[in-house]
């Protein structure tokens, strides 16, 4: 009888994984929003018209002469990852030029899904007892209008975006974990893909670098001695290794600034002046508003302004969360003032605390890269460019409202505002860029 049982077990035990893995709602729901992510993404890209978005003809002509003649040229100023991506959906798109911008938009939109999804992994490993949390950041990313249109369109903002996305998820995990071997590589790899997908990324190799030197203390228990005592290690060798190859990856940048040089027109030794960007001519009090209006929606070349009620909306809850964050930080010091954190609480605390100090400087980085941008070089203040931290954004962001909420308002609040964002974001297609275009 045993023997005709036995079978039924392994049958038991794909049913309670089944089971268990729809019971982890955090988990499904973020499932639901990558396949959303690449159902509206569709929807954005067949209905908004070809070279509607910023560079999108330039990018298509990368990878068009690419396809066609062999040829790999820059026409965008950019390197050239995101069109050698490209080559194939547009091989795959036939013969019409539509077709072709259809195919090549589709493989943005597959960036962009991917991105929804290390945002939720990047939440819920910052935030792993925070169902509010770990729903909310990617419903945050995938829903911001602007962030739906670029991904949707030919651009490598959609590519770059999805490379620290990871990096951002393989961060916090190091935080985490201390830093292994396979994290090390990866990290490095990504970083360089990264530099090969969009100069913007270098901003965030100071980071990164941070990053993986607090792995390596963390792994050698925080001492440094005992870190060099165990260095003969292969294993710790190697780890070494990739942590210098990240720095050789950075080396541009850092010679740059020594020297005082230009990368692409851009006088890095400039940058240094925080006093001049952030109070010079066209600097923070009057790039902040325009960052923020196209950061959620300003779309066509920069020439399709939401309705105002849109951004008064959203600067409500930017508002809110902001004030959130800044509670729970108040809130937190307090609390470690007083010592009321066990030990156990405390090396949890200062696990948590550098996962947030790495999202926060992440966003302040991107922020004031593009604020450097704008001053030295008039690059202007387009909010997309913040795209490339979305990750940590969108996470912050959920963060802030989860703490301003009391803990019992959390679990009713939570699919009110996933239905408000996703509302805002049909209706920006529907109310705003649909009729402009048709």
């Amino acid at each position: 009888m045993c023997d005709r049982e036995s079978p039924a077990a392994p049958e038991t035990d794909e049913s309670e994984r089944v089971s268990r893995f729809f019971s982890d709602r955090a988990r499904v729901a973020a499932i639901l929003l990558v396949a959303i992510t690449l159902v509206k993404g569709l929807l954005f890209a067949s209905l908004v018209p070809a070279w509607e978005a910023p560079d999108e003809q330039k990018y298509f002509a990368e990878v068009s002469r690419l396809a066609d003649r062999g040829e790999l040229r820059s026409l965008t100023g950019h390197p050239l990852l995101y069109s050698v991506a490209a080559y194939l959906p547009y091989k795959l798109g036939g013969k019409s030029e539509s077709n072709r911008v259809l195919a090549v938009r589709l493989l943005s939109v597959l960036f962009t899904a991917v991105t929804v999804l290390f945002t939720y992994k990047v939440a819920r490993t910052v935030f792993p007892e925070n169902e509010f949390i770990q729903v909310l950041a990617p419903a945050v990313a995938t829903f911001n209008p602007q962030f739906t249109f670029i991904g949707a369109s030919v651009n490598s903002d959609s590519m770059i975006a999805m490379w620290f996305s990871v990096i951002a998820y393989l961060s916090v995990l190091v935080m985490r974990d201390s830093l292994d071997f396979k994290k090390g590589i990866a990290i490095l790899a990504l970083s360089i893909a990264g530099a090969l997908t969009k100069q913007r990324i270098y901003a965030l190799y100071p980071i990164v670098l941070a990053v993986m030197g607090y792995g390596l203390v963390r792994r050698s228990k925080a001492s440094w001695s005992n870190f060099w005592e165990g260095a003969i290690k292969l294993r710790d060798v190697a780890l070494a290794a990739t942590f210098v190859g990240v720095i050789f990856a950075s080396w541009p940048i850092f010679t740059g600034l020594a020297v005082g040089a230009s990368l692409n027109g851009f006088p890095l030794l400039r940058l240094l002046d925080i006093t001049y960007i952030l109070g010079g001519e066209n600097a923070l009090m009057s790039v902040a508003p325009r960052m923020f209006f196209h950061f959620w929606g300003y779309f066509g070349w920069l020439t399709i302004p939401m309705t105002p009620w849109f951004y008064q909306v959203y600067g409500i809850l930017s508002a809110l969360s902001a004030l959130g964050l800044l509670l729970s930080i108040l809130r937190s010091l307090a609390r470690l003032l007083a010592e009321r954190f066990k030990n156990q609480a405390r090396a949890r605390m200062g696990t948590y605390a550098a996962q947030l100090v790495f999202l926060v400087c992440s966003v302040l980085i991107s922020f004031y890269a593009v604020l450097a941008y704008n001053v030295l070089l008039s690059g202007g203040a387009q909010g997309r460019y913040l795209f490339i931290a979305i990750a940590p954004i969108a996470t912050l962001f959920a963060a802030g409202l989860a703490w301003i909420l009391p803990r019992g308002w959390r679990r009713p609040a939570l699919p009110v505002l996933i239905l408000t964002l996703a509302l805002l974001n049909s209706g920006a297609l529907l109310y705003v860029i649909s009729p402009y275009y048709y």
